[in-house]
C-alpha cells in the first residue's frame, strides 16, 4: 500500500482481509483506534480550550505547542479558530476552566527550521502496533460511525499528521525520534528573499522583531502561516514592512482581515491599499519619514472606520468611551447609561473586539480596557465642535448611569468603579472648557448626580468643584433664590461639613435657611434639613447643647410628618445619638443607637451604609462603657461589609472603622492586630484625606499609642 494513501475504514479492512488475511468488522477497527487514542477529530469544547489559552499566552510573548491525547494538534487547532470564529467570541469571554487530563501545552524550545522539499509524499507517523483477533475482540458498534481517513502498509498503520512542522516536533510512540533526510531552505527578511511553496516556515534566523510582527498579524488575521502561499506572504510582508513592525498595528491590521470580505487574497491587497492611501494622506504625499504615532494613526483610522460603516451605534460609543478611564470600563455602564438590553450591550463589545480596538478584562469578563494609543486617539482625532459634543456625552453616559438612591450591593459595588471614569471626563472638560456659563446649563442635572456620587463615594474635593460650578451656572441662570441654586448651596455645604471647614459651611447654610424660611416656611421640609446641617455643625464645633435643641426640633417634626421608621427619621434617631455620645448620656446615646440601627437593618438591609454607620456609632458607646467585645463585634462585622462588599478599602468611612477597631484591639492589649489595622487605616487616610484633617491625625495618635504600650511598630512620617 503507498506511503500516505488516504482510504476509508471499510476499504482498509477489506485490504486486511485479502491481502492479509486478518478479519475484523469496521467497528472492532474502531474500538481499538480509539483504545490506542487515535482519533482524527477534537471535541469541541476541549479545541476551544486550547485555543483560549493559546490566545493568553500569546498575549504574554509566549509560543504554545499543544498536544491531545498524545498527538500533536497546533493545526487542527487553526482551523478550528476559522471554522468556529463567531462561536469562539463567546466562548473566549467565558470564566477560564482548568486544562483537562488528555490535553498537555508547553512552549516551543525552537523553531524548526527545516523542511523536506525533496518528497512529494505527505508526511506520515507510523504506529507501531500490530492488530491481532485477540487486540480486535469480539465487540460489536455501529457500522455508520464517521469513518477516519488512515494508511495501512505492511499491518503498520500510517495515521496522516497535519504539517511537517508537527512531524519534526513530536517523537513517535514509545518516545522513538523519526527525523527524517530534510533540505533546509529559510525565508529571510533581506531585499533578495526566497520563498517555499506552502507549507514553509519562519525561523529563529528572523529577526526578532520582524517575527513577532509578524506572530501577531497572523494571530489575529486567523490564518495560518502553513496555507500562506507565496504572493500573499509578500503582501503581507509589504503590509508588516508599511507598519515598520509595531505591534499594535500589526494587531489592528489582522483583525481587519480577519473580519473583512473576500478571499485573503483579496483582503490582503485591499488592506495594503487603504494602509498606502492613508499614510499618503496623513503626511501629504511624503512617504520616506513615517514616525510610529502616523502609522499608529493610520492602522487607528482604518479600523474605526470600517466600525463606523459596519455598527454605527459600537463607533459612537467607542468615542464616547475615549473620554474616560482608558481601564476597567465596566459593560453595565454601557448598559445602564444608554438603556441598552444584555443582547444590545455584548453586540456593541463584541463589534469593538473584532477589530480589536478594545480588550476584554480577562478577570471578569464583564469590563473591557481601550489601549492607551487607540484611547488618546479617540480623543485627539476630533474637530474641537465635535470634541465639546462628545465630551459632554460622555460625561452624560456616566452620570445617567448612576442610581439616585442606591439600595442593594449590586449598586453599591457598580458604584465603586464609577469615580474614576468620571474624574477622568470632568477633568477633561475642565482643561478644554474653563469656567462654567450659561451655555452649560442644560448640563447641571448630570453635573448634580455626578456630584452626588463623587461625595457618596467620599471624593469630597471633586464633588466640591462640581457642586460649586453648580451654583455659579445656577446663580447666572435662574438666580440666587431658585430652589435648584439653593439646593446646590446646601450640597456644596454638606461638602465643607465633611472636609471640617466649619464656619464656611455655616455661613452658606445660614444663607440657605434664611431664604427657605422666607419662601417656604419654618415647617418645610427643605427648611428642616437646613436646621439638621446647621446642627450637625454645632456639634462638631462643640456647641452640644444648642445641637441638642435642633436635632429635637427635627426630630419631632419628623415624627409628626412621617412614619416612624421614614430614612429621614431614622436618621434623626442616629444623630442624637452622637450628640447623647458627646454629652457623656450613655443611657439615651445607647437608646437613640439601637433604634437607628434596628430601624435601618429593617428598612435599608444589614449592609446599607447608613445601616453600617448606625452600627460603628453603637459600638463607640459600647467601647466608652468598656463594653469591649459588644464594640468589637459590631465593628468587625461593619469593617467587613464596607471592605469588601459595599465601600472599598479606600473609602474614607472604611478608614474610620479599621482605625476604631485597632483602637478596640488597643483596649483589648491585642498589639499585633491593633498594629496591622491602624497602620493601614493611617496610610489610607494619608492617601485620601488631608494631611491635617482630623481623621489623619486621630489614627497617628491611634499608632502612637500601639507603639509607645505595645513596642509596635514605627510610625513612620
Amino acid at each position: 500500500m503507498p506511503n500516505g494513501r488516504n482510504l476509508e475504514l471499510s476499504e482498509v479492512a477489506t485490504i486486511m482481509e485479502q491481502e492479509y488475511g486478518f478479519g475484523a468488522t469496521p467497528a472492532q477497527y474502531k474500538k481499538k483506534i480509539r483504545a490506542w487514542k487515535l482519533q482524527k477529530s477534537i471535541p469541541k469544547d476541549k479545541a476551544f480550550h486550547m485555543i483560549k489559552k493559546q490566545d493568553q499566552r500569546l498575549l504574554e510573548g509566549k509560543e504554545t505547542y499543544f498536544e491531545f491525547n498524545g498527538q500533536p494538534v497546533n493545526n487542527k487547532l487553526d482551523r478550528a479558530r476559522k471554522r468556529f470564529a463567531l462561536e469562539l467570541v463567546d466562548y473566549s469571554q467565558s470564566p477560564s476552566a482548568s486544562t483537562p487530563s488528555d490535553v498537555e501545552y508547553m512552549t516551543p524550545r525552537s523553531p524548526t527550521s527545516e523542511l523536506d522539499v525533496s518528497s512529494p509524499r505527505p508526511w506520515t507517523s507510523s504506529i507501531d502496533a500490530v492488530m491481532t483477533t485477540t487486540d480486535m475482540g469480539n465487540s460489536s458498534g455501529s457500522t455508520n460511525d464517521h469513518q477516519d481517513d488512515f494508511s495501512l502498509e505492511n499491518g503498520v498503520i500510517q495515521m496522516e499528521i497535519d504539517s511537517p512542522q508537527e512531524y519534526l516536533d513530536t517523537p513517535g510512540p514509545g518516545g522513538t525520534e523519526r527525523m527524517p533526510n530534510l533540505e533546509e531552505e529559510i525565508i529571510t527578511t533581506e531585499v533578495s528573499k526566497t520563498y517555499l511553496s506552502p507549507p514553509f516556515l519562519v525561523t529563529r534566523d528572523l529577526d526578532e522583531r520582524v517575527k513577532k510582527a509578524m506572530d501577531v498579524f497572523f494571530h489575529y488575521a486567523r490564518h495560518m502561516l502553513e496555507n500562506t502561499a507565496a504572493v500573499e506572504f509578500d503582501n503581507v510582508c509589504g503590509i508588516i514592512n508599511n507598519l515598520d513592525y509595531g505591534l499594535l498595528p500589526c494587531k489592528l491590521a489582522g483583525s481587519y482581515i480577519a473580519v473583512s470580505a473576500g478571499t485573503f487574497t483579496e483582503r490582503l491587497s485591499s488592506y495594503s491599499d487603504k494602509l498606502q492611501n492613508t499614510l499618503n494622506h496623513v503626511v501629504e504625499g511624503e512617504i520616506t519619514k513615517r514616525s510610529s504615532a502616523i502609522i499608529e494613526s493610520a492602522t487607528f483610522n482604518i479600523s474605526f472606520e470600517a466600525l463606523e460603516r459596519n455598527h454605527k451605534e459600537s463607533a459612537r460609543i467607542l468615542r464616547l468611551c475615549g473620554f474616560l478611564h482608558n481601564e476597567d470600563i465596566p459593560h453595565e455602564l454601557i448598559r445602564r447609561g444608554l438603556s441598552l438590553d444584555d443582547e444590545e450591550v455584548q453586540r456593541v463589545i463584541d463589534m469593538m473586539v473584532h477589530y480589536s480596538l478594545i480588550e476584554q478584562q480577562s478577570k471578569t469578563n464583564n469590563a473591557f480596557s481601550i489601549p492607551s494609543n487607540i484611547h488618546s486617539w479617540l480623543r485627539e482625532s476630533r474637530h474641537i465642535t465635535q470634541h465639546e459634543e462628545e465630551l459632554w456625552g460622555a460625561f452624560r453616559l456616566v452620570s445617567t448611569s448612576i442610581c439616585e438612591e442606591p439600595q442593594n450591593p449590586k449598586d453599591f459595588i457598580f458604584e465603586r468603579g464609577i469615580p474614576i471614569h468620571l474624574v477622568a471626563c470632568w477633568r477633561y472638560i475642565k482643561e478644554h472648557f474653563g469656567p462654567m456659563d450659561l451655555k452649560h446649563y442644560p448640563n447641571t442635572l448630570a453635573m448634580y448626580h455626578a456630584a452626588c456620587l463623587l461625595f457618596r463615594q467620599g471624593m469630597w474635593t471633586d464633588a466640591e468643584d462640581i457642586y460649586w460650578r453648580i451654583m455659579a451656572v445656577s446663580k447666572k441662570a435662574l438666580g440666587s433664590e431658585h430652589p435648584t441654586t439653593l439646593a446646590s448651596m446646601f450640597n456644596l455645604a454638606a461638602v465643607y461639613v465633611n472636609t471640617m471647614r466649619w464656619n464656611e459651611a455655616k455661613e452658606l447654610i445660614l444663607e440657605v435657611l434664611e431664604v427657605r424660611k422666607r419662601l417656604l416656611g419654618h415647617q418645610h421640609p427643605e427648611t428642616v434639613r437646613g436646621n439638621e446641617c446647621l446642627a450637625d455643625i454645632f456639634s462638631n464645633q462643640g456647641r452640644f447643647c444648642e445641637a441638642e435643641m435642633l436635632e429635637l426640633q427635627v426630630l419631632d417634626w419628623r415624627m409628626r410628618v412621617l412614619p416612624p421608621e421614614h430614612p429621614d427619621t431614622l436618621t434623626s434617631f442616629s444623630k442624637l445619638a452622637w450628640t447623647y455620645c458627646a454629652q457623656r448620656q450613655w443611657e439615651k446615646a445607647e437608646k437613640m443607637a439601637r433604634h437607628a440601627v434596628e430601624g435601618r437593618k429593617k428598612i435599608l438591609g444589614h449592609e446599607h451604609p447608613d445601616t453600617l454607620s448606625s452600627m460603628m456609632s453603637l459600638a463607640f458607646i459600647f467601647k466608652s462603657q468598656r463594653r469591649l467585645k459588644d464594640a468589637e463585634s459590631l465593628e468587625v462585622r461593619a469593617l467587613g461589609a464596607r471592605r469588601k462588599r459595599v465601600l472599598g478599602y479606600q473609602h474614607p468611612d472604611t478608614l474610620t472603622s479599621m482605625n476604631d477597631l485597632a483602637s478596640t484591639y488597643l483596649e483589648l492589649r491585642r498589639f499585633k492586630e491593633a498594629a496591622e489595622l491602624g497602620l493601614q487605616a493611617l496610610e489610607g487616610r494619608k492617601r485620601v484625606l488631608d494631611p491635617q484633617h482630623l481623621d489623619t491625625l486621630d489614627s497617628i495618635t491611634t499608632v502612637a499609642r500601639i507603639r509607645r504600650e505595645g513596642d509596635g511598630p514605627s510610625l513612620k512620617n
